[in-house]
């Protein structure tokens, strides 16, 4: 497998790493299957383009939390 696609929220994961690397320990992170990698899984499995487009619709102003999306690829 590999890493397919990264999403830093508002570039969070840079800001957080520079400035506040004390705070990286309590970042939400998720490790999601891309699209193509989701087809070979069970049902009803989260993949990664589905949730980056829920993340940037619903996060039209700021998150409550720093997150960081990884896209995973066979």
């Amino acid at each position: 497998m590999r890493i397919a696609a990264r999403y830093s929220h508002l570039n969070g994961e840079e800001y957080l790493l520079v400035h506040r690397p004390d705070l990286w320990e309590e970042v939400r992170s998720e490790i999601l299957p891309m699209k193509e990698l989701e087809r070979e899984m069970s049902s009803d499995v989260p993949y990664y383009e589905r949730d980056l487009l829920n993340v940037i619709r619903q996060s039209r102003g700021v998150l409550a939390v720093p997150l960081v999306l990884v896209g995973v690829a066979p």
